[in-house]
Formats: C-alpha cells, structure tokens, sequence
C-alpha cells in the first residue's frame, strides 16, 4: 500500500486519440515531485496522475500479421504474435514495462520497436493478469509499482 492514505481519485480515462503524441507532462511532474518530498498531497497527485495516465507498451511486431490502416496504424490478423517487452526487478520477478513518452522508449532502447497506446485501467488490469508489478520508464526517471499498489490504484480510480 501506499505511505499514506488519501481520497479516492475520481476515474478519468481520457479517450485514444492515436493522431496525437502520448505524453505525460502532469505525470513526470508528479514523479519528480513525490521523488523530492514524499508528503500526503503530493502523493495524492501521483495517485491521481497515475489513473490519468496514458502508457506506451513496447512491443515487437516481427511476427506479426499486420494489414495497414493509415500511417501509423495496423490491424493485426487473427493469430499474430505480438511480443511485449518486460523487465526484471533484483528479485528475477518480471515486471511489464510502461512508458511515458516516444522519449522514454528511446532513453531505454534504440532498437526498431512499436508500441501500443494503453489507458492506466487497461494497464493496471493487463499488468495484473501476467506480471508481479509495473516499471514505468525503467531508464528513468522511474517508478516501480508492486501488484498491492497496482490493485489500490484500480480501486482508487472506480468511480465513488
């Protein structure tokens, strides 16, 4: 759990819009913020903007069976391998990878990769079903979640 108890933050899932860059600038800042002096507000912000957040999950799509779209999107064919990259904590436990920004992909890999665009609901749902907990821009600036505050965001972000 969380160091402190606040509020539960109101559900914001801001809808895709896939013309649009992803980015996290309220995100970052609350990072930064909780980083330098951890208190209840500014944890409060963190939690908030972590719910708000809009992630990039890199994937790798050499064995994909993709049709184009438009620039920048595909559809992918019914039994297409879509291979996501993870990482591993100290403990060997496998952690999925979340971005923030195009900017922190490329702190982390120069490799030809892509990404899929996913809300922090899907995220945190996605992550609880095969990981032990989320690294979000593992070259940093970063923030490890375990699966306890996974889950206490998803219960923050339900609506009251």
């Amino acid at each position: 759990m969380w160091p402190f108890q606040s509020q539960r933050a109101k559900q914001v899932t801001p809808p895709v819009d896939l013309d649009t860059p992803v980015r996290n600038p309220a995100l970052l800042a609350a990072m930064n913020d909780v980083g330098r002096a951890p208190d209840a507000s500014r944890l409060d912000a963190l939690i908030r903007e972590l719910n708000r957040g809009m992630y990039l999950v890199v994937t790798l799509l050499d064995q994909a069976n993709v049709q184009p779209q438009s620039p920048g999107q595909v559809t992918f064919e019914k039994g297409s391998l879509i291979k996501v990259f993870e990482v591993a904590d100290a403990s060997d436990r496998r952690l999925l990878a979340l971005f923030t920004d195009w900017d922190a992909i490329r702190k982390w890999t120069t490799e030809p990769v892509s990404s899929m665009v996913m809300p922090a609901p899907q995220a945190w749902d996605f992550a609880l079903a095969k990981y032990q907990g989320v690294v979000i821009n593992p070259a940093g600036p970063l923030l490890e979640l375990n699966r306890n505050q996974i889950e206490d965001l998803q219960r923050r972000g339900r609506p009251v």
